[in-house]
Order: structure tokens, then C-alpha cells, then sequence
């Protein structure tokens, strides 16, 4: 009876309770985005913080690389150096030689001798020659890798470049939302659509709780 009573004097109640629904849908809404700013920015300072560490390595990989390189470089040039002297030195003694085989021909006792000496300069200086031609290609090789890794490098670079702007494009986008700047959001948004893929999985719910609204 009492309450029969309350609600014959409160017939209001239920239209204020009606009017502060959307309130509470709103207070909830802005709470909830804002549990998602702050899971973003844990999510973008982890994502900072790995990309610094991986940039570091990077360095320190594409420096151990080009000292590797460097010092390859060096030594196989160092050999190459060493066997062209070689090879240069045996060319003129081989044809130092032919010149005393040239004449020394009347005496035949010693031909024979002249000219097995003869021979086995030549094949030492064509096993010196295999041999350069060898290292050559080595230092080829590691020039290609060397390009290769900085080629790797600069794409991983401009990679994690292009993720730190989405992700600062989607900062903006939650607190453009949260302050009610809805042309702006839209247009961030749009700018990071291209790029959606690169978001990690905390950013790109966020992203998508921001489109679907």
C-alpha cells in the first residue's frame, strides 16, 4: 500500500530514471575508451621501447657487418696483393727461364732439366692464379652480403618508422574521440586505415572500437 502510495506521489521517477540512462551509456562509453587510451599507451610504450631495443641491434648488426666486411676486405685484398706478386714474380723467373732454355739450347745435357723447372713454375703459377681468382670471388660474395643486410636493415627501418606513425595517428585519434572532435577522428582514421596491419592487437581494437563508433 505504502509503496502504491510512493509511486502515486513520484510519477516523475521513471522519466528522470529514463534521462540519466543515456548519462550512465556515456559515462560508461568515455570510460571505456579511456581504459583503452590506457591499454593503447602501455601497448605504445612497450611497442617504443621494443623498437628501440631492435633498432640497437640492428646498428650493432649492421656495424659487426661492415667491420666483418672491412677486415675480409682488407685480407683478401692482402692475398690477392701477395699472390699477383707471386704470380708476377714467377711470370718473370718463367720467362727469365725460357730465355736461358733459349740459350742454353746447344747444351742439350741440361734441356731436359731447363725445361721440367720450366714446367713446374708453370703450374704453380696457374694454381697461384685459380687461387686469386678464388679469393676475388670470395670478396665479391661478402660485398653482395654486405649490400643484402643493409638493404634488410633500411626496409626494417622504414618499417618501424611507418608503425611509430600509426600508432601516434591512433593516440590522436582517441583523444580527438574523447574530446568530441569527430571530423578530425574521422580523418585520422582514414590516414590509418592503409596502414592498419602494422597495429598490435591491444591498438588495433581501439582502432576498431573507433571506427565502429
Amino acid at each position: 500500500m505504502s509503496e502504491e502510495i510512493k509511486k502515486e506521489n513520484n510519477p516523475a521517477e521513471p522519466e528522470e530514471q529514463q534521462e540519466n540512462q543515456p548519462n550512465l551509456s556515456r559515462r560508461r562509453r568515455t570510460a571505456l575508451v579511456g581504459y583503452l587510451a590506457i591499454l593503447f599507451a602501455v601497448a605504445f610504450l612497450l611497442v617504443a621501447l621494443s623498437m628501440v631495443i631492435e633498432n640497437k641491434r640492428l646498428q650493432s648488426t649492421k656495424q659487426q657487418i661492415e667491420d666483418r666486411s672491412k677486415q675480409t676486405s682488407a685480407t683478401l685484398n692482402g692475398k690477392i696483393s701477395e699472390l699477383q706478386a707471386s704470380y708476377d714474380a714467377l711470370q718473370k723467373e718463367s720467362e727469365e727461364l725460357q730465355g736461358q732454355l733459349d740459350t742454353l739450347k746447344p747444351e742439350a745435357e741440361r734441356v731436359p732439366e731447363l725445361e721440367q723447372s720450366l714446367e713446374a713454375l708453370t703450374d704453380e703459377r696457374d694454381e697461384l692464379a685459380v687461387e686469386r681468382d678464388k679469393l676475388e670471388n670470395e670478396l665479391k660474395k661478402t660485398t653482395d652480403d654486405l649490400k643484402q643486410a643493409e638493404a634488410l636493415l633500411q626496409e626494417q627501418e622504414s618499417l618501424a618508422e611507418r608503425t611509430a606513425a600509426v600508432q601516434e595517428l591512433l593516440y590522436q585519434a582517441v583523444e580527438a574521440d574523447e574530446n568530441g572532435r569527430y571530423e578530425e577522428l574521422e580523418e585520422l582514421l582514414a590516414q590509418i586505415e592503409p596502414d592498419r596491419d602494422l597495429l598490435c592487437p591491444t591498438a588495433l581494437e581501439i582502432y576498431e572500437s573507433l571506427a565502429i563508433d
